[in-house]
């Protein structure tokens, strides 16, 4: 029986596997972007069901197809823009413009940089980057107000970085990377500044983000099949991790509805969850509309401004989108 949260789904085109899926504003609708195999992105209209190819020209001589294997979406000039790398057997990543299809920047290169494992598109105080998890040690960063982008390499994580997310922390912007060896909050006005440290013990973070909770600024992140609330002044944990799931969590997403700070977990054994961050508990049931282990989520506001989840459940093919608003309340 299906979940009375389920809002939309849908099957991508390929039919076979979809990595992604983000919310963004694409020639004027509000559109999911998927990232499936064999580097296809495309567009799902959930309110018409219309789905659309985005044809990614190629940068130079690199095949996009190789490049557009990690992605995120974001805004580069005004308009809705994906940034995507290949992995360790691809060393470039590349923006595109969502709409036309075109290169608006890259392809990106450095020195230190050999492929990527997560890619972060953002703005520092109105600067447009990119940042690159590096398949290998450290990130790379690039500013992209310019067409000569300079790489500038950092060094950190001795092992791929598989997550990349944007926050601010006491004022300030950050990054917060999450992979094999632990979790890391990079300062951003000062690119190679760590901020805090979170070693791996057993398992690799597979997710990390900021948050605000009760007025407090703490580090989320997925580790395991537990979720963890970290103190980012201390280094240190916040109470007992957060359990539920019977599988690896492969994705976390972070959010706020209604006055209520959340994160969003996606896990190998099929399941989304939704946790109070406030009262360290889950909200509701367990979502298990997906057939196999769910492979990322994301989450926005669709067109009408209703708080959602978009789940992308990997091998499944199938790209679903669960009201958040409904399930706080």
């Amino acid at each position: 029986m299906s979940s009375p949260f389920l809002l939309h789904e849908a099957t991508v085109p390929s039919g076979i596997l979809v990595h992604a899926a983000e919310l963004a504003d694409v020639g004027g609708e509000r559109v999911v972007v998927c990232t499936e195999a064999a580097g296809r992105v495309s567009t799902w209209n959930p309110s018409t069901g219309e789905w659309r190819p985005v044809g990614l020209a190629p940068p130079g001589d690199v095949d996009a197809r190789e490049v557009a294997r990690f992605t995120s979406v974001g805004a580069l000039d005004g308009r809705a823009t994906l940034l995507a790398a290949g992995d360790e057997h691809d060393g470039h990543v590349v923006a595109w413009d969502l709409e036309t299809g075109a290169v608006v920047r890259g392809p990106l290169v450095g020195e230190y940089f050999a492929g990527a494992w997560s890619v972060l598109l953002a703005e520092v105080e109105g600067r447009p980057f990119a940042l690159a998890g590096n398949a290998g040690p450290g990130l790379t960063f690039w500013e992209l107000d310019t067409d000569g982008a300079q790489a500038v390499h950092l060094a950190g994580p001795t092992d791929g970085t598989t997550s990349l997310e944007f926050g601010e922390l006491a004022g300030g912007p950050v990054a917060v990377s999450a992979g094999h060896d632990g979790v890391r909050v990079w300062d951003l006005r000062n690119p190679g500044a760590i901020r805090s440290v979170f070693y791996a013990d057993e398992h690799a973070y597979r997710g990390a983000g900021i948050s605000r909770v009760d007025g407090r600024e703490i580090v989320v992140a997925a580790v395991g099949s537990v979720v963890e609330l970290l103190d980012p002044e201390w280094n240190e944990p916040i109470g007992e991790p957060l359990t539920g799931h019977d599988g690896v969590i492969t994705a976390l997403a972070l959010t706020e509805v209604g006055g209520r700070a959340l994160a969003v977990t996606a896990a190998e054994d099929r399941t989304a969850r939704v946790w109070d961050l406030a009262a360290g508990a889950p909200v509701g049931e367990p979502l298990t509309d997906h057939g196999k282990a769910i492979a990322g989520v994301s989450t926005g506001e669709l067109a009408d401004g209703r708080a959602v989840a978009v789940t992308a459940g990997g091998r499944d093919g199938v790209v679903r989108i669960w009201d958040l608003a409904a399930i706080v309340a």
